[in-house]
């Protein structure tokens, strides 16, 4: 099995939020994707396979995503994650 050129960042069990799909996810799996440019050039790019809240698969690039941890409780409201405070039949912060 082929090493990551960055192994130390793994982040298996991470839950995320996907900013491409705008919704939340579990990655379990991140991979380095080469591809060439016109001219032969090289190219490296970090992929992510996550799990989402209805448990299918999918691939993402890296940079797409955010450790929910990395989120304030006020931008994880403004995106949908979290309900703010009083609302009914949610996550109250």
């Amino acid at each position: 099995m082929r090493k990551l050129k960055n192994e130390e960042n793994l982040s298996y069990g991470t839950k995320v939020f996907d900013f491409n799909k705008k919704a939340v996810a579990l990655i379990i799996k991140t991979w380095d994707n080469t591809f060439w440019e016109n001219g032969g050039k090289k190219i490296d790019v970090r992929f992510a396979t996550c799990v989402d809240i209805e448990g299918k698969r999918y691939n993402t690039e890296f940079k797409n995503l955010t450790p929910l941890e990395n989120l304030s409780i006020g931008r994880q409201v403004e995106l949908g994650i979290l309900k703010p405070k009083g609302a009914e039949n949610g996550n109250n912060i």
